[in-house]
């Protein structure tokens, strides 16, 4: 007879630990579908990494936005151009949902031969505003990296990739939402060196999707 209680108590959390499993995997990260061209601003010598937070109806339209690095002369490019650009509302259970999509751009410094800007880690937040983002933080940026630059190109413009990282924070699939020849293959692997961690939904980590906009400007050289 004491055995029961122990046996009920081990079936309850196993079945408690199989439904939380089942809600995980039944939610679905937004998505960005289509994006336009991002330029670089007209003068600006900066250079580094813009991060916006896109914040979404269940219709998959833009409510809002977040930036969460700010570069000045970059950012308002960037809080402008994720306006128009179409995007797959999160999903659970199969059911859209108000959410958010995390946006980095990469805005590939001018200086060819020059040290890269440095990057300070993009951790989870310590609070959420729920009626936002419903329970969902988005993916980290722990480390980044910055394409080569095809220093014979002609031509300027933005390559966006979607990024999906996993629960343990690993680069999944890479997908290239707008291509831009010739920088595409040095966005692809630029972006399979980036560094995440997990994004989590109430607390539990899950696969989700990021965006990277890599944007070029044309090359200097340092003296």
């Amino acid at each position: 007879m004491k055995k029961l209680p122990s046996t009920l108590a081990l079936a309850t959390l196993i079945l408690n630990c199989a439904l939380s499993t089942l809600a995980l995997t039944s939610f679905k990260s937004a998505e960005v579908t289509s994006a336009g061209d991002v330029q670089f601003p007209a003068g600006s010598i900066a250079s580094g990494i813009v991060v916006v937070d896109v914040q979404l109806n269940s219709k998959g339209d833009v409510t809002g936005t977040e930036v969460q690095r700010d570069i000045a002369s970059l950012t308002s490019v960037a809080t402008s151009s994720v306006k128009s650009w179409k995007y797959l509302p999160a999903s659970m259970d199969g059911s859209p949902q108000n959410s958010l999509l995390r946006v980095a751009f990469a805005f590939r410094p001018r200086v060819i031969m020059a040290a890269p800007p440095i990057f300070d880690p993009l951790h989870q937040p310590d609070d959420e505003t729920p009626d936002v983002h419903a329970g969902y933080a988005p993916a980290g940026i722990i480390g980044v990296a910055y394409p080569a630059y095809p220093i014979d190109a002609a031509t300027v413009g933005a390559v966006v990739v979607q990024v999906g990282v996993d629960a343990d924070g690993k680069v999944g699939k890479v997908k290239l939402v707008r291509s831009y020849n010739p920088f595409d293959q040095f966005s692809l692997e630029a972006t399979k060196k980036w560094q995440f961690s997990a994004a989590t939904f109430h607390g539990e980590p899950v696969a989700s999707s990021m965006v990277i906009a890599f944007v070029y400007s044309s090359p200097t050289i340092a003296n």
